[in-house]
């Protein structure tokens, strides 16, 4: 959804994100990034918002025939949007509770090991990982 609405405003100016973000002053490979399903930190989101013209918002709404801003929105679903947008360590457990998954990645919290050998953190790993962490018998299902 951000790298087609960042695409479609390039298309309307007549630029590329590759001139926008050395416009910017924004890593080229983030255009890469971008396209392939990553997200901009915070900062970038508002730089991109700001020389477009065009709230941050804009970039995570879907654009149709029936809603063709983020202004249209409630100010109850902007906020909404906003906080998702805000906590992207806290969305795929919201896309999964919502049903509404979108990739094969997953997040772990990962304790440390008792010998502090391993940091508490959170891990990214496929859904096939998470199916043989689960089915391991020294799994705790409680923890997952």
């Amino acid at each position: 959804m951000f790298w087609d609405n960042l695409y479609g405003l390039c298309q309307k100016r007549g630029t590329s994100p590759s001139k926008v973000v050395k416009e910017l002053g924004i890593a080229a490979g983030s255009v890469t990034k971008w396209k392939n399903g990553s997200m901009p930190s915070k900062n970038t989101a508002r730089k991109l918002a700001e020389y477009f013209g065009v709230t941050v918002g804009y970039f995570y709404v879907e654009h149709s025939e029936t809603l063709s801003s983020f202004a249209e929105l409630s100010a109850h679903d902007r906020a909404l949007l906003s906080a998702y947008h805000s906590h992207p360590e806290l969305q795929v457990a919201v896309d999964r509770l919502l049903g509404i998954e979108r990739n094969e990645q997953v997040y772990l919290y990962t304790a440390a090991y008792s010998e502090g050998k391993s940091p508490d953190g959170i891990v990214g790993i496929s859904r096939e990982q998470l199916e043989k962490i689960q089915d391991a018998p020294e799994t705790d299902d409680t923890l997952i």
